[in-house]
């Protein structure tokens, strides 16, 4: 098996262009190394994947120029893209939510909460109009129009924006079921932007 050391550098590649080395060169030096910068915290959990997917391609692409291949990084880069999820977990939200579920008596309260508030507030985003998908989850989802979010934002309530989630477009949102004051609070932010 070749290790790094035994793999040919760009400028002794035989078969690249001078400025298709040059472009490799740049593009690690962009690259850096991913796993350092994430572990000091220097860079955030999309950037480094992000990097990480640029250093495997370019990783890649010295194996195809070693084969006297010129790979094409963008469609390699995008069908990278493609196979990853399209939001990343980050370590500390991991281990966050396990430590979370080991606290059964709030999940208990949650689970409570969430049960008597989602028919509440399902019952009253319908009321106004609202195209509301059911669900057993601690939010729901909910169609409207597009500019929604921007209206509610206006008068100090926030929303979840779904449009970058796959098969959704932007006139679709979804809200955290929350205590009754706060769901309370966020139908009448509604009743407010929608009249």
């Amino acid at each position: 098996m070749d290790t790094e050391e035994d793999m040919p550098r760009p400028d002794e590649l035989r078969d690249g262009t001078l400025a298709e080395v040059n472009a490799l060169r740049d593009l690690l030096s962009q690259i850096g190394d991913p796993d350092a910068a994430h572990d000091a915290g220097v860079i955030d959990d999309d950037e480094y994947v992000e990097r990480k997917a640029r250093k495997l391609a370019y990783t890649s692409a010295l194996a195809a120029y070693a084969n006297g291949e010129v790979p094409d990084l963008p469609a390699l880069l995008e069908q990278m893209r493609r196979a990853g999820q399209p939001w990343a977990v980050s370590s500390l939200a991991q281990a966050a939510g396990l430590a979370a579920l080991t606290q059964r008596d709030y999940v208990r309260q949650v689970r409570a909460l969430i049960e008597t508030e989602r028919p509440y507030l399902l019952a009253g985003l319908r009321a106004l109009g609202l195209r509301v998908i059911e669900g057993r989850a601690n939010y729901l989802l909910f169609r409207a129009d597009e500019t929604l979010g921007e209206r509610l934002e206006a008068r100090g309530a926030l929303i979840r924006r779904c449009g970058n989630y796959p098969g959704l477009d932007d006139t679709w949102y979804r809200t955290a079921v929350r205590t009754r004051r706060e769901n309370d609070a966020l139908l009448a932010a509604l009743r407010e932007v929608l009249a």
